[in-house]
């Protein structure tokens, strides 16, 4: 799994743009650069606004983050089925 600043890189430099082009008012050439090598935090509002700078849903920006090939969706359906199953209920509850 990546952490979010690796993920936030690799979108980036998939889509070709350098880090002056993603910083605005909001969010530095430093501040992304720090974040993109995991040597500081960044609020969600930042984050969210990173992602609309990049033009990468935050469904996409996971998929890639996590590894999964499942959709955002077929991914909770599993995790649900996962909850559900008769194991899972036993082990819970002795």
């Amino acid at each position: 799994m990546m952490t979010y600043g690796e993920a936030f890189r690799y979108f980036r430099h998939s889509k070709g743009l350098t880090l002056k082009q993603v910083a605005d008012q909001m969010n530095s050439v430093s501040l992304i650069g720090q974040f993109e090598t995991n040597q500081c935090h960044i609020s969600i509002e930042r984050f969210v606004h990173l992602l609309d700078q990049i033009g990468v849903t935050y469904d996409e920006f996971q998929l890639k983050r996590q590894g999964t090939t499942r959709s955002p969706i077929r991914q909770k359906i599993h995790e649900y089925r996962k909850m559900s199953s008769i194991e899972t209920v036993i082990a819970a509850h002795g």
